[in-house]
């Protein structure tokens, strides 16, 4: 006779441990709802939900005197995504992107503010998944982290697209997502996957 586990018959085992993770998952990511500034959403509208073609674009995620700024190491992040399978560009044009140039006075921390177009394909959230991996190791090369790449300390702010189901205006939705790296990618993936906070009832929000 089979041994069972904790009581259970061994052929609830598979799906009591899914559970169970996605427990521990919950319990280290942090996800709130954020406000864009409102440059940024106004942007955003214009190129509209298909975000002019593109996968993603990459945002500017610092504000000063009521300024929006891209910050220095956001420089090459569109072609780190491109080479993680995504096509990326920048929210604004060369000529209207203004960064900040102050030096952090924190620890190191992943930091990105990113939109995603109205549909995003399994490849699509891979290869995302594969871009944020790219900034970590980037750092771990560079010096300015030097723990384990599942680990790294992760802020993720994810824009998209919402229609408004009584007018059909759209709008924009932002959501911040922190903790761990490996746990973040998870709970990003199937934040993309099954929709919007107000619709999955299993992450945990501040």
């Amino acid at each position: 006779m089979p041994q069972k586990a904790w009581g259970l018959d061994p052929r609830w085992r598979p799906r009591t441990w899914d559970l169970v993770i996605q427990a521990m998952i919950v319990a280290v990511v942090r996800e709130t709802p954020v406000a864009l500034a409102a440059d940024v959403a106004a942007a955003l509208i214009e190129r509209g939900p298909e975000l002019g073609g593109h996968d993603i674009l990459l945002l500017p995620r610092v504000t000063r005197q009521g300024q929006t700024l891209y910050v220095p190491e956001d420089l090459d992040a569109p072609s780190m995504a491109r080479e993680a399978g995504l096509d990326a560009a920048f929210l604004h044009d060369g000529p209207l992107r203004r960064y900040l140039h102050e030096n952090a006075a924190t620890a190191w921390e992943l930091q990105c503010a990113l939109a995603i177009g109205q549909t995003v394909s399994a490849a699509g959230i891979i290869a995302l998944a594969k871009y944020f991996r790219a900034r970590v190791r980037r750092a771990q090369k560079e010096g300015v982290y030097e723990g384990e790449e599942a680990a790294a300390p992760v802020k993720v702010t994810v824009a998209h697209f919402e229609e408004v189901s009584s007018t059909r205006a759209l709008t924009i939705s932002a959501v911040q997502f922190a903790g761990p790296l490996d746990d973040v990618c998870e709970v990003i993936s199937r934040y993309l996957q099954e929709g919007r906070p107000d619709q999955v009832d299993h992450h945990e929000r501040e």
